[in-house]
């Protein structure tokens, strides 16, 4: 576990993630204003967007799930417009699926092409919700310049089939915990299913008040019993 103390401030990139023609693309660097509307109109519109933000001074990066499910088939595309790399992990609920097989194909094209693969949270919270990490070097340049480190979390659901989301990620989240996190999480989910079998009074509202006065009753049957 890491816990020596930082000297200087996180560092954060400037960048802005666009939606043109069923595809979002990350734009890393001083974007100022862009015409989005100019690039929406078909793939052939939305693949001018990454010579646009060259001009900028900027990368454009393809994002997941929307390439891998609305623009399968434009990957050449997508190279020979410019782009500078792929989203190859991504933890949205959509884009858990990305198959590993798909993943791998963009892996080797991203290589072979020296383009950037990176990974991306999507999500707004910290610790354990997090479940992929960026390490790049300042020195490299391409493919070389970032490596992704994703949790299986964000992994294992592509070679499932999507219906079994239901029961495999909670039990992936369950399993990555620790010890007294996997408890905190079954306290809450049993005050939980207790107040919503608790019996209420007609009239009372709902509240944690009546979890507690049932609580409170029924410890002191057991008592005098």
């Amino acid at each position: 576990m890491f816990d020596e103390e930082v000297g200087e401030p996180i560092r954060l990139l400037p960048g802005v993630e666009w939606s043109v023609y069923d595809q979002h693309i990350v734009a890393l660097g001083g974007v100022t204003f862009v015409d989005r509307a100019a690039f929406s109109r078909d793939t052939r519109a939305m693949l001018r967007l990454f010579a646009e933000l060259h001009r900028h001074g900027a990368i454009g990066i393809a994002s997941l799930p929307e390439y891998w499910r609305n623009h399968w088939g434009d990957l050449d595309a997508f190279v020979a417009a410019g782009v500078d790399g792929f989203e190859i992990v991504n933890c949205a609920p959509k884009a858990i699926g990305f198959p590993a097989g798909a993943r791998a194909q963009v892996w080797r094209i991203a290589a072979v092409r020296d383009l950037l693969v990176v990974g991306a949270s999507d999500n707004h919270g910290w610790g354990k919700v997090t479940c992929v990490w960026n390490l790049s070097s300042p020195s490299a340049h391409g493919y070389r310049s970032n490596r992704v480190i994703a949790r299986s979390i964000a992994l294992a659901q592509g070679d499932w089939e999507p219906w079994t989301a239901a029961y495999t990620q909670p039990w992936l989240m369950l399993e990555s915990l620790s010890w007294s996190e996997r408890l905190s999480w079954l306290t809450w989910i049993l005050v939980l299913l207790i107040y919503r079998a608790v019996p209420r009074r007609a009239g009372d509202p709902r509240g944690l008040g009546i979890l507690a006065r049932s609580l409170s009753l029924k410890i002191l049957k057991l008592r005098r019993s």
